[in-house]
């Protein structure tokens, strides 16, 4: 997370992948009040400051309940609570993804407690997604731009253009390899306020569909991103976005913004321009041509609200001190909120909530934090594209509706080289919000942090994991499309969890011991049948 701007331009290639195989089959209605209403004494609620203890053998650190208003109803420790159905697992632990020393913590071998053949959700789709992305530092992996900011960058803003008129652009990676993109003629089909349109010679995208995806561009994505996110860089000099439609050599890419491209021929040199093949003077967003069309209109939409955002979020962080932008998964989380608020319901037509409940990644523990999406080259498990949205729903549920408009201002004005995520997302919520946070568990003083922030983002994850883990009409209305028994371990093996990340196992017959070889620090909390907590979180 704390990193200059030579690293992040280094993994910097924001890449949308939507789905292709059309809306989920999930019923989309509520769910019957007897089977969503929770018990307020049973459910995880993060105005409670519940602190466990750990019972199970001498290797465990013992805590002792301290706060006057934890919920009695609540066993303190596994071997007081009756009839354990599931385990929540928590590695409170920070990821950093721009460390190589991230350290897994092992859940230890579960041995007789755990059931590998607890049912998982019937509903859950198990046909082939149709669907292809690369995580940023897979994208961007051997690019070494560093830009001279220090450059008066105002004599080389975007040139003004007028339809018709012809530029030579680099488009589509081959294989997205920066070095390996395309050249070819584009012509200006749109000039708007804010943006132009051009369209890659010799295409047959209609012109009509041009002009919608301009004028849909001027009067609502333009501005209510802005509204949610900020200022994009150049419009302080009255400079428009340059949408590029082409398409794309993976058909199910919806679009994507090459941070490089923000910037001046004044910041970046010739030779490292032409070797990598550069855009430069224009702000660019890419779209897939063949998605300017009435089938896939909304997805076309949302996928330019997505990338709009991620070009916003990297103008905010050249206005930073030190250039340090947000984490990819923090950046790719305020997209994913960019398509749903722009166009409700995208993530339930685009298959989001379904690769989030298939994802074998996050399934086996993958952080919150580690956007990372190939298990073999050019084989993609994209569940972390609905896992950070997710968040998304659930922090502007906890913070308001402008939560991410203050975290990307604090963004912004602060003037620190060591900026992080935990940081922004502190300062973004009211002082009430974060002392919701801070009291809702009580950490051991084994369990060490970088600072209070990265303390307090630490409980954010786990309360975040805990909300999901059983609907109630109260939480953020993305969570009724969601089964948690389609996300449980299956496996008798240990889990390796990432810091930031959890897993959830099923019980053999309603007891559970915590393993002797678990490693430190994990965080366990008991559920019944129902998802309903019947323990505090007990620590390890």
């Amino acid at each position: 997370m704390k990193r200059l701007l030579a690293i992040l331009v280094v993994l910097t290639l924001c890449v949308t992948a939507l789905s292709a195989c059309g809306s989920s089959d999930k019923d989309s209605s509520t769910p019957d009040e007897a089977t969503t209403a929770k018990d307020a004494n049973q459910k995880s609620n993060i105005n409670q400051s519940n602190q466990g203890s750990s019972d199970q053998t001498s290797t465990h650190e013992e805590q002792t309940p301290v706060s006057s208003d934890q919920n009695i109803n609540l066993a303190t420790n596994f071997t007081t609570a009756n009839d354990i159905a599931y385990v929540l697992i928590y590695n409170p632990q920070i990821y950093d993804e721009s460390s190589e020393f991230n350290r897994t913590a092992s859940t230890g071998d579960f041995g007789e407690w755990v059931d590998p053949d607890a049912k998982r959700a019937s509903e859950l789709d198990d046909d082939e997604q149709e669907i292809t992305t690369l995580s940023q530092a897979d994208l961007m992996k051997g690019v070494d731009i560093t830009p001279d900011l220090s450059q008066d960058r105002a004599s080389v803003l975007l040139p003004t253009y007028s339809v018709g008129d012809k530029h030579t652009f680099y488009y589509d990676f081959d294989n997205y390899n920066p070095g390996q993109a395309k050249q070819g003629v584009f012509e200006c089909a749109y000039e708007g306020e804010y943006c132009y349109i051009w369209v890659k010679q010799g295409s047959s995208v209609d012109r009509s569909s041009v002009k919608a995806c301009g004028n849909e561009f001027d009067k609502n994505i333009y501005t209510k991103d802005v509204q949610m996110f900020g200022e994009p860089r150049y419009a302080d000099e009255g400079g428009k976005i340059s949408i590029l439609l082409h398409t794309m050599s993976i058909s199910s890419i919806g679009g994507y913004f090459w941070q490089t491209e923000l910037y001046t021929s004044n910041e970046i040199d010739a030779d490292s321009a032409s070797y990598y093949k550069v855009n430069l003077d224009h702000a660019i967003i890419h779209i897939n041509s063949d998605w300017i069309k009435q089938s896939k209109i909304r997805t076309a939409y949302s996928t330019l609200a997505h990338e709009f955002q991620h070009l916003i979020n990297f103008s905010a962080a050249l206005e930073s001190y030190a250039g340090v932008c947000t984490s990819t998964w923090l950046n790719e989380s305020m997209s994913g909120y960019a398509e749903e608020v722009q166009y409700p319901g995208i993530q339930l037509e685009d298959g989001r909530y379904d690769v989030y409940e298939s994802s074998d990644l996050i399934r086996n523990g993958q952080s919150l934090y580690n956007f990372t999406t190939n298990t073999t080259y050019f084989d993609f498990d994209i569940g972390v594209y609905g896992s950070v949205y997710l968040f998304s729903e659930y922090f502007s549920h906890l913070a308001g509706s402008d939560a991410f408009s203050k975290t990307l201002n604090y963004w912004r004005t602060t003037r620190s080289m060591t900026l992080d995520d935990a940081e922004a997302l502190y300062h973004a919520c009211s002082s009430s919000v974060v002392r919701k946070i801070e009291s809702a568990f009580s950490y051991p003083s084994s369990i060490k942090f970088d600072s209070k922030e990265q303390q307090w983002m630490s409980k954010l994850t786990l309360s975040f994991y805990m909300s999901m883990m059983k609907y109630d009409t109260s939480d953020p209305a993305a969570y009724r499309y969601l089964d948690t028994r389609a996300l449980l371990y299956d496996e008798i093996n240990p889990a390796m969890i990432e810091g930031g990340g959890r897993v959830i196992v099923a019980t053999k017959d309603g007891r559970f011991v915590i393993p002797a070889s678990a490693d430190k620090p994990l965080v366990f909390i008991g559920y019944d049948k129902d998802f309903n907590q019947i323990t505090v979180p007990v620590y390890y």
